[in-house]
C-alpha cells in the first residue's frame, strides 16, 4: 500500500472514472446516464462502459452520452470490472451497474470524500433498493437482512486505483458473490474503507418470478466453488435451504419423515421473515417465504447443472 497512498497524500488526485459494465442495457443505460448528466458534478471525471459484445443499441446510446467504450474478450461480470480498472484514466475509480441510478451530489460527495479523508484506500457508496412491485419491497427486506449479518458496508464500490492494482482486482473463477470476496482481501491487505453516506445510488432489484428463477439458477451453479475459496457457509446453508422445498415437497407424499423436514424448513423461513418484519416493520418481510423459495427452485436446477457447466455469462 504504502509507495502509492504516499504518492496520493501528496496531492495527486486529479480525476474520478465512473466505470459500468454493460451486456444488452439499452433499456436501462439512458436512466443512469440522465441521472450523471443531473449531478452536474463540476469536477474532472470520465465515464467508461465496458461492453460484453450488446446486440442492442446500448454501444450507440453509451457513445451518445460522451461514455468510452472498451470491448470485453471474455465474459462475466468479474471480468468485466478488471477490464474497467485496467482500462480506467481516473485515481478514483466509482463502479456502478446499468440498471443503478444516482441522486444529485454523488459525485461531489465521492470527490469530497477522498480529498478529504486521504488516509481511506476505498468507500462504499449508499446503496438504496428501490422499492417496486412486490417481489421488490419483499428484496428490500432481504437487502437489509443481508447487510446487517455481512457487513455489507464494509464492501467498497469506489477504490483508489492502486487498491485494485495490489489486490488483482475480482477474481474470475468466483461466480457469485464476487463482491464479498473481494473486500476480504482488501481488509487483509490492510487498506482502509468508508462509507460516504451522501453518495445515494439506487439499485432495482429482480422484479419478477422468472428472474428470481434465472438468479437463484445462476447462485445454484457456482455456489460450491464460490464456498471453496471463502468459507462463507452462512450462504451456502441459506442456498440448501432453499433449495431443498421443491424435493421435500415431492418426497413428502411418500414419507413422514420427509413432511417432518419440510415443516422445519417452512418454520426456518417463517422465522427469518419474522425478524425481518421485526427489524424493518414492513409486513412485506412475510413475503419473502414465496419468493425464496422460487428463487429456491433455480438454485436447486444451478446445483443439479453446477458438475457439467463452466458457463462463465448471465443464464438467459
Amino acid at each position: 500500500m504504502g509507495e502509492n497512498s504516499a504518492t496520493y497524500k501528496r496531492g495527486l488526485f486529479e480525476m474520478l472514472t465512473v466505470i459500468i459494465p454493460t451486456r444488452n442495457e439499452e433499456k436501462n443505460l439512458p436512466v443512469i446516464f440522465e441521472s450523471l448528466k443531473a449531478d452536474k458534478f463540476k469536477g474532472k471525471y470520465e465515464l467508461l462502459v465496458v461492453d460484453g459484445h450488446s446486440k442492442d443499441k446500448t454501444v450507440e446510446i453509451a457513445k451518445s452520452f460522451g461514455a468510452r467504450i472498451v470491448q470485453q474478450k471474455e465474459s462475466g461480470i468479474s471480468n468485466a470490472r478488471n477490464i474497467g480498472w485496467q482500462s480506467a484514466k481516473g485515481d478514483v475509480l466509482i463502479f456502478l451497474e446499468a440498471d443503478h441510478w444516482i441522486e444529485p451530489g454523488f459525485l461531489t460527495a465521492v470527490d469530497k470524500f477522498f480529498k478529504k479523508n486521504k488516509t481511506f484506500d476505498a468507500a462504499r457508496y449508499n446503496i438504496k433498493p428501490h422499492p417496486g412491485n412486490y417481489i421488490q419491497k419483499a428484496l428490500v427486506v432481504q437487502c437489509e437482512l443481508a447487510e446487517r449479518r455481512q457487513g455489507a458496508r464494509g464492501f467498497p464500490t469506489i477504490f483508489r486505483k492502486y487498491v485494485l492494482e495490489k489486490t488483482g482486482g475480482w477474481d474470475e473463477s468466483i461466480g457469485i458473490a464476487e463482491d464479498r470476496e473481494l473486500p476480504i482481501r482488501i481488509k487483509q491487505a490492510g487498506f482502509k474503507v468508508g462509507f460516504i453516506e451522501d453518495a445515494k445510488m439506487w439499485a432495482k432489484p429482480v422484479d419478477s418470478f422468472k428472474s428470481l428463477y434465472k438468479e437463484g439458477r445462476w447462485y445454484g451453479r457456482h455456489v460450491l466453488s464460490y464456498v471453496r475459496k471463502t468459507n462463507d457457509y452462512a450462504t451456502l446453508l441459506g442456498v440448501f435451504l432453499y433449495a431443498s422445498f421443491a424435493p421435500l415437497t415431492l418426497l413428502s407424499f411418500f414419507s413422514g419423515i420427509f413432511a417432518t423436514l419440510l415443516a422445519l424448513a417452512f418454520l426456518a423461513l417463517l422465522a427469518y421473515a419474522l425478524k425481518g418484519y421485526l427489524i424493518t416493520k414492513s409486513t412485506y418481510a412475510f413475503l419473502m417465504i414465496p419468493v425464496n423459495i422460487a428463487r429456491g427452485f433455480g438454485e436447486l436446477i444451478g446445483l443439479l447443472e453446477s458438475p457439467f457447466v463452466k458457463q462463465k455469462g448471465k443464464i438467459s
